[in-house]
């Protein structure tokens, strides 16, 4: 999980706005809102259990792939030059 994930997690989770969640949360904080959303789970996890949504998989992609198709798409924005 991403900064930008967790952030957007503990918004929704808690109907602060990402700013808030990035002025209020610190470590401890949200050491003890894990202990207690295990406890007392979101709705929108809850609901989401109930019904048995799966997030979907992201597909892997090995460190080479990733590095071929990053030199790929940066040759192919200047084309020019290669």
């Amino acid at each position: 999980m991403t900064w930008d994930e967790l952030f957007i997690h503990l918004a929704i989770s808690t109907g602060m706005s990402i700013e808030e969640v990035r002025e209020q949360f610190d470590f401890p904080r949200l050491i003890a809102y894990n202990k207690y959303a295990k406890k007392n789970p979101a709705v929108h996890l809850m609901l989401s259990n109930f019904l048995g949504y799966n997030t979907p998989e992201e597909p892997k992609v090995s460190d080479e792939e990733s590095t071929q198709e990053f030199i790929s798409q940066l040759m192919g924005l200047f084309p020019e030059a290669f």
